[in-house]
């Protein structure tokens, strides 16, 4: 027996689904069938600074469930703390991920990474909406989908990002992530967090 666990609609959901619209139409326009999501790009400064929560961590535990009454499914991660940048220090973190696989129903949200078990990521959070405030309080999303995670591998810090497009100006076309943008040092990454949160102080 399955137990359908609801939480809820919420405003990141329907975001993501106007980036699916878009997606669809950016496809269509060029004569391509593949998807991808559309959205602003946002540096690592403005990602440090827009998320509550920022850290190095290992994942811990991978869950699907069932939201919106058995119609969407999304991927909850366990996600524990090793270095805090941001808003956690130590612990354990939740973490919601649109998409995953529940039984026989398989949802895809392109543009956000799929995590696995004992992978070392690092994560720029903001809180995921909830109706009581009790459960909004322990759990987050990714800030601006897949870029708001890097999977760590070494001492390099790579995006999965092969389904997500960014608009760097207004106006602008879509276009893919640089090489530059998918993958850097992990220092790097480090030290323009760690600069980023001095500066908003």
């Amino acid at each position: 027996m399955h137990i359908v666990k609801a939480m809820g609609s919420s405003s990141s959901f329907r975001g993501l689904i106007l980036c699916a619209v878009v997606a669809v139409a950016v496809a269509m326009a060029a004569g391509q069938t593949a998807w991808a999501s559309v959205l602003p790009f946002s540096s690592i400064e403005a990602l440090t600074e827009k998320a509550e929560v920022v850290f190095r961590g290992r994942v811990q535990d991978v869950e699907y469930r069932l939201v919106d009454e058995g119609r969407r499914v999304v991927t909850l991660l366990i996600v524990s703390v090793e270095d805090g940048f941001k808003g956690r220090d130590s612990g354990d973190v939740k973490v919601i991920v649109p998409g995953g696989r529940y039984g026989e129903l398989v949802q895809r949200v392109a543009g956000m990474p799929t995590f696995y078990l004992d992978e070392e990521v690092v994560l720029f959070l903001e809180r995921y909406p909830a109706p009581r405030a009790s459960t909004a309080a322990e759990r987050f999303t990714l800030v601006s989908m897949g870029l708001g995670a890097f999977l760590v591998e070494g001492d390099k810090a790579l995006r999965r990002a092969d389904e997500l497009r960014v608009v760097r100006e207004r106006p602008g076309s879509p276009e893919p992530l640089g090489e530059k943008d998918r993958r850097m040092s992990i220092a790097v990454l480090e030290d323009r967090i760690r600069a980023a949160i001095v500066m908003d102080e």
